[in-house]
């Protein structure tokens, strides 16, 4: 009993006799035989996927890809009708033997030092890409031999995944069945990106060296090498410094990978690197600095690259009026309408045309004389006083909303501001002052010492407050009364100031001027959706009416613009001059403002930097004004030529007088016809009193 009862107590307690949920589980594994059957599934599924990877190489057809490499982003207008592009098929090809051998080899040792031994695909780049993949997580370069570079970018996007770079591997082993590798070479050179849109060896050499790809020596060809990394960034254009250090980092692993001797490569990284910026025609590009400020859009705005827009065959719908733009580079071409400085230097100018009921931008040109690609824009890119095109932004506009009206007397006299350190006493630009002036003759004449007497009786802070409503910015700096004369920070563009001028020709809301309306890839894919106007109410539209009834008096006689008005036409706008300091001889910024109800234009004239030798001299046989009558004229003439409903205050002011003398004349010849003539003098009595009532209600009583 005793042996039976222990050997009851061991059953019991002991784990060995009952399976653990761990051993059934193996047990279960072993009895369905799992592990072959995974193995069968990822054999299947590897054999499918590869079988579809072959399948898809195999079908790609890639008997045309040299066609395929072409790259094309087109630019379309207002309409929708095609404006222009940029291409790789617009740069220069050149077979291998016309390129230098140290191009070859300082990019073979950068992107693929074992080109010419692999088929296609290098085994231990895909190694370090793939420990890359794993220590990051992310699909990393290293990996992609000139072959897959070759098919990403004649088949493939950008889509940076694993199947994408597999895709890339088998193609690549089909492309080097089909093609030598010098051709494979070859058609890689000459379709690259290098920057500044230059596309191909050939033109990224005339462009950065001046000679041609056959000629360029080693730490030349380095430069070449370097910016296939990043065409934007390691050009000598964009970043000198950058591109160096990049240039002798390849001339020293042309060394390490024995291209060169060491010697060779330090006796290459001792020499200067040039430095030019040679302009590459290209003729589809026909609006460059429309579509300069395109590209410059994508950028800033929407997020693309240089490099993606360069590469990635979009659809660039825009606002481009081709008439426009036609007619304004036309007149640009001419740089000897636009005033010089004393040694004959032609200056430099730039302009903007946009919609005022939209802010879309009709046409631009940003410079005079040579253009360089995605160069210095001044159109859009520089920030120079607005001078006194600002007084109806920051001033007048202000001064209508508080009561004034065009026909307000207001001062024009020299006063003193401040006191100390801190006292300012502008003058009038030819030193001229009437004592009181109406407040239109004010604008009209361009009158300092009553835009200054204004700002005063409104307030800076309230002034700078409305001057914001317009679009443009101020800072604290700004906190002063020569705010109301253009001295603000950082500056405007003549974009920035067509944008403003708007409210006035569109019932006093300002339109945001922009380029693009639409992006689309090669597929039809939606990249960048429709845009809509950015816009503001600046002002109340009877404030704006009377401010164009008031800048309608700029061109009429006796105004600052009124040379520049053509026969027959009538615009709205302001003139604005920025004198040199501390000189009588000239100005630093000249500003021509012209809008119809139709568009609004804004020029600016001036040097990028204004020295004692350039500025816009005074004794410059051709002025700011004939160079914008100029470019006005044409743009009017092919504009739809709606007419202003608002007359301008000018003309009214003159009907005024003529009405008032006219009933003057009558009453005096009346007093002298004696008592018989009562009855007729009292008829006459009542016009002269409903003449004054109708203007005192068309104006206002003044402020």
């Amino acid at each position: 009993m005793r042996n039976n009862f222990e050997s009851n107590d061991h059953d019991i307690y002991s784990t060995d006799s009952k399976d653990s949920l761990w051993q059934k589980f193996r047990k279960l594994w072993k009895k369905l035989r799992i592990t072959r059957w995974l193995i069968f599934l990822v054999l299947a599924f590897g054999f499918v996927f590869e079988s579809y990877l072959l399948i898809g190489a195999k079908t790609t057809d890639i008997s045309d890809l040299p066609a395929k490499l072409q790259v094309t982003t087109e630019f379309y207008d207002q309409d929708g009708a095609y404006a222009g592009e940029i291409s790789n098929d617009s740069g220069t090809y050149v077979s291998l033997d016309e390129i230098s051998t140290t191009i070859q080899d300082a990019v073979i040792s950068t992107e693929d030092k074992r080109f010419y031994s692999h088929n296609g695909f290098d085994i231990i780049g895909i190694g370090r890409a793939a420990f890359g993949y794993v220590t990051s997580g992310n699909i990393v370069g290293g990996g992609s031999t000139i072959t897959q570079q070759l098919v990403k970018n004649a088949f493939l996007d950008n889509d940076q995944s694993i199947i994408r770079k597999l895709k890339e591997l088998f193609l690549a082993f089909e492309i080097e069945k089909n093609y030598s590798k010098e051709e494979i070479l070859e058609m890689y050179l000459n379709n690259a990106y290098f920057g500044n849109g230059a596309y191909g060896v050939e033109d990224a050499s005339q462009k950065y060296f001046g000679m041609s790809a056959a000629e360029l020596p080693v730490e030349d060809a380095s430069v070449i090498a370097g910016a296939l990394k990043g065409p934007t960034l390691y050009n000598p254009v964009d970043d000198y410094d950058a591109t160096l250090e990049r240039r002798d980092t390849i001339l020293q692993l042309m060394a390490d990978n024995e291209f060169l001797t060491q010697e060779e490569a330090d006796a290459a990284i001792a020499t200067d690197m040039v430095q030019m910026n040679n302009e590459i025609a290209n003729d589809a590009y026909a609006y460059p600095y429309y579509f300069d400020a395109v590209i410059n859009e994508a950028i800033n705005k929407f997020g693309l690259t240089e490099e993606d827009i360069m590469n990635g065959n979009y659809k660039i719908y825009t606002n481009l009026n081709q008439t426009y733009q036609t007619e304004m580079q036309t007149t640009y071409d001419d740089t000897s309408i636009f005033p010089t400085s004393p040694s004959g230097e032609p200056a430099q100018s730039a302009s903007v045309m946009i919609d005022p009921t939209t802010g879309g931008v009709y046409a631009t040109v940003g410079g005079t004389g040579e253009y360089t690609f995605r160069g210095f824009n001044r159109a859009t890119q520089i920030a120079r006083s607005p001078a006194s095109t600002i007084k109806p932004l920051l001033v007048y506009a202000l001064a209508l909303e508080n009561g004034y009206t065009a026909q307000s007397v207001i001062p024009d006299e020299e006063m003193t501001y401040g006191s100390g350190e801190a006292t300012y006493a502008p003058k009038n630009w030819n030193f001229e002052t009437v004592g009181e002036i109406l407040l239109w003759d004010a604008v009209a004449k361009s009158k300092n010492t009553s835009a200054v007497w204004m700002m005063n009786e409104m307030g800076v802070e309230a002034s700078l407050e409305q001057l914001a409503k317009f679009g443009i910015p101020y800072s604290e700096d700004d906190m002063n009364l020569t705010a109301a004369l253009g001295a603000i920070t950082p500056g405007v563009s003549p974009l920035q100031m067509a944008s403003a001028y708007t409210a006035f020709a569109n019932s006093g809301v300002r339109s945001e001027g922009y380029f693009i309306t639409r992006i689309e890839d090669q597929q039809g894919n939606v990249v960048v959706e429709e845009q809509e106007p950015t816009q503001n109410q600046a002002v109340s539209a009877e404030v704006a009416d009377e401010m164009t009834s008031i800048l309608l008096s700029v061109y009429d006689e006796g105004g600052t613009g009124a040379s520049i008005e053509p026969e027959g036409y009538e615009v709205a706008g302001k003139t604005g001059s920025n004198e040199v300091q501390e000189s009588t001889l000239g100005n630093k910024d000249e500003w021509d403002i012209a809008y119809t109800p139709d568009f609004v234009l804004a020029t600016w004239y001036g040097f990028d930097e204004t020295t004692d030798d350039s500025y816009l001299w005074y004794g410059s046989e051709s002025t700011s004004k004939t160079a914008f009558s100029a470019i006005l004229t044409p743009l009017l003439q092919v504009s739809p030529g709606t007419a202003f409903t608002i007359e301008s205050a000018y003309a009214e002011y003159n009907q005024l007088q003529e009405a008032e003398a006219a009933a003057s004349e009558s009453s005096s010849s009346e007093d002298t016809s004696g008592d018989d003539s009562n009855d007729s003098g009292n008829v006459i009595d009542n016009v002269i009193q409903g003449a004054q009532d109708f203007f005192q209600g068309l104006f206002g009583s003044g402020a």
